[in-house]
């Protein structure tokens, strides 16, 4: 059931508790009915990753409780130290040298600018929306490091305190029920670090996704279409009707042109620029 499915290499124990292939295969037979009846098209791809799952290079790679989706570190402190901490702390700390050397070199040309006389409140605006952006990228990228480390700190106690748990019967089945009462660690942290990942995605849309940068698009879209059809137009007689994207409603204004006029002055005999 488990061929042709993307992989060709799994690992045991499973998901389920099986401990060997062939005890999986056995369970897997008992949904083949539902395979063979396509209740849905995922059905034969979701119990092989339970059954049979795909075998990672360092089987680091499990599933968060909290969003299901699949996670690294999530029970190994090792894995949640290389793979999240450490390039989370160089990406933090890359970004931070940059937005400080930019800084700094907006700073100069600031003072240079008012040694000069000319007026810096274009500069200033541009430099107030790079500083509330870096607040709002480095704030939440920070948090989510905390919350990490924090996890990290205290992995270990808590699965032996899971451990520690006793498993209770189940009522009618007679199989061990191991599910704790209630979480260990505090849901209230992971929450936080969910919410901090998403808020970085959304300050940095927010900042590219501007009003500008969907004018400039449309300005590239419009052109580019007004150059196709020109092109297909060229030599024929143009009808009365027109296209749907025109000069005049294209935001994209050229650049002013400067026109240079050389007049000869009837006393002096000499060029000068109006």
């Amino acid at each position: 059931m488990c061929q042709g499915i993307g992989y060709n290499m799994t690992r045991m124990p499973n998901y389920v508790g099986h401990e060997s292939q062939a005890e999986a295969a056995v369970k897997l037979l008992e949904f083949a009915p539902l395979v063979e009846y396509g209740c849905h098209v995922h059905l034969r791809f979701f119990l092989c990753s339970l059954y049979a799952p795909m075998c990672t290079e360092q089987r680091k790679v499990g599933g968060d409780e909290l969003t299901g989706l699949c996670y690294v570190g999530g029970s190994d402190p090792s894995a949640l130290t290389g793979f999240v901490l450490v390039p989370l702390s160089c990406y933090l700390v890359t970004g931070t040298s940059f937005l400080l050397t930019g800084f700094v070199a907006l700073f100069h040309i600031r003072r240079v600018m008012k040694t000069g006389g000319t007026n810096t409140e274009k500069l200033e605006k541009l430099m107030v929306k790079i500083g509330v952006f870096s607040i709002l990228y480095t704030v939440p990228a920070t948090c989510i490091i905390v919350c990490c480390f924090y996890e990290r700190l205290n992995l270990a106690h808590w699965e032996a305190r899971a451990r520690e748990e006793p498993c209770r019967t189940a009522s009618g089945s007679g199989r061990p029920d191991c599910t704790l009462p209630a979480s260990i660690p505090s849901v209230a942290v992971f929450m936080l670090k969910i919410f901090m990942s998403l808020a970085v995605g959304i300050t940095s849309g927010v900042w590219v996704w501007s009003s500008k940068t969907l004018q400039a698009w449309q300005g590239i879209l419009c052109q580019r279409r007004l150059g196709v059809v020109g092109t297909r137009t060229r030599g024929k007689p143009q009808t009365g009707g027109g296209i749907a994207c025109s000069l005049g409603s294209c935001p994209y204004k050229p650049p002013p042109l400067t026109l240079q006029v050389a007049k000869t002055d009837l006393f002096t005999d000499c060029p000068t620029h109006v």
